[in-house]
């Protein structure tokens, strides 16, 4: 999410709105899919291939779903390495100190750089395997929905003040573009709850409304996403 302005800024605004769209319609109709073919008495979504494929072809099943956990993983592990590193260097450049964090095209270990921050960040997340009470991770959670609505009104004020102080101009704004690669990618991964909407939904009070809910929820999401990467591009453009 914090990437979003950078990527709609590069990928043109309209460019975007329409990867964005594509989607997120697509994730919602796969997650909509595996709802409408969960049994009554089933509470997840491995149930429900389990009754249908059985045998080895669910085997099968279980080898690449564990495998697309792994790189969805890694994955995450590189996007949250790479906004770490970018808030330091942010942070060392305020401080007037560019030459302490190594670039990122450079492999060392001589000085704060990339694969430091990574071997920090992947300490902490290991020892998340081995916490038996989950309670402080779903407290956790909050903190971070609470931190997408000020990191929501933040973008706001930042686009209305860039605005008022002139420095946004039509012309400049980047409309359309074939660059797309890292957006598309940030975005199905942005829309990514495939492994855990069959327990979400069970929690629904009225069943019947599944459908209804699941589709406001990710236009929800959609609108959420397009505000901060609209916005955000323009809150960071300048004319000077």
């Amino acid at each position: 999410m914090l990437t979003l302005p950078l990527l709609f800024r590069d990928s043109g605004l309209i460019t975007s709105a329409i990867i964005l769209v594509l989607s997120g319609f697509i994730s919602l109709k796969t997650c909509n899919l595996y709802m409408q073919h969960l049994a009554s008495d089933e509470k997840d979504i491995q149930d429900s291939v389990k009754r249908i494929l059985r045998g080895r072809w669910y085997e099968f099943f279980c080898l690449i779903t564990g495998v697309y956990l792994i790189m969805l993983n890694v994955l995450y592990i590189v996007l949250i390495n790479d906004q770490l590193y970018n808030i330091i260097k942010f942070a060392l450049a305020m401080a007037g100190k560019h030459d302490s964090l190594a670039p990122k095209t450079e492999f060392t270990f001589g000085k704060m750089s990339e694969q430091w921050l990574a071997v920090i960040t992947y300490l902490p997340l290991l020892g998340m395997l081995f916490i038996k009470n989950l309670g402080l991770l779903v407290r956790m959670t909050a903190i971070g929905v609470w931190s997408v609505f000020i990191y929501f009104i933040f973008v706001g004020y930042a686009f209305v003040d860039n605005i008022n102080q002139g420095q946004v101009h039509p012309s400049q704004l980047k409309l359309f573009s074939w660059d797309i690669g890292n957006l598309a990618g940030t975005a199905a991964l942005a829309f990514t709850i495939h492994t855990v909407v069959a327990p979400i939904m069970r929690t629904n009070k009225i069943q019947s409304n599944n459908t209804r809910d699941l589709v406001i929820s990710y236009m929800t999401g959609t609108v959420v996403y397009a505000f901060i990467g609209i916005c955000g591009s323009m809150a960071i453009e300048s004319t000077s």
